[in-house]
């Protein structure tokens, strides 16, 4: 069987769509819905609703609705493929004083280092990328995984 990094070798490029759900375009929830759901058999919410409400669809807006439903996912100590990392823009460095995660952006992880994800300054459209690398690696705030 391929990995899940070969099976979506397909979706790199597809470019960031606010509030976008297909691989004609998405965002960062959008993408890891889609190839959860299309790519791993996952039986993930959208919660497309929710984020279509919003009216300001910033970092706080976003992560608002993500912490909403964070609660629905279990936290795991360690990366495992097709599991969601989540950043914090305050740093992992809030994480280790206590505080609760405000998850802004998601990736899907594909391995012990490497997520793909999308953003709206993610050159290049959907990339694959180091989530505990140089640009990602100080807002990293953990890893959750949902059956």
């Amino acid at each position: 069987m391929q990995s899940l990094k070969a099976r979506i070798a397909k979706y790199i490029g597809v470019p960031f769509l606010e509030r976008g759900t297909t691989p004609d375009g998405w965002d960062c929830w959008g993408s890891i819905h889609y190839i959860g759901v299309h790519e791993m058999g996952k039986n993930w919410p959208s919660y497309s609703e929710a984020y279509h409400q919003l009216a300001n669809y910033d970092e706080d807006a976003i992560a608002a609705v993500t912490m909403r439903f964070i609660g629905d996912w279990k936290r795991i100590e360690r990366p495992v493929e097709g599991c969601v990392v989540g950043f914090d823009k305050r740093g992992s460095i809030a994480l280790r004083t206590g505080c609760e995660p405000h998850i802004h952006h998601v990736g899907l992880v594909l391995n012990s280092r490497e997520m793909i994800h999308v953003g709206v300054n993610t050159i290049g459209g959907t990339v694959i990328e180091p989530f505990d690398g140089f640009v990602h690696g100080r807002f990293c705030a953990g890893f959750w995984e949902r059956s």
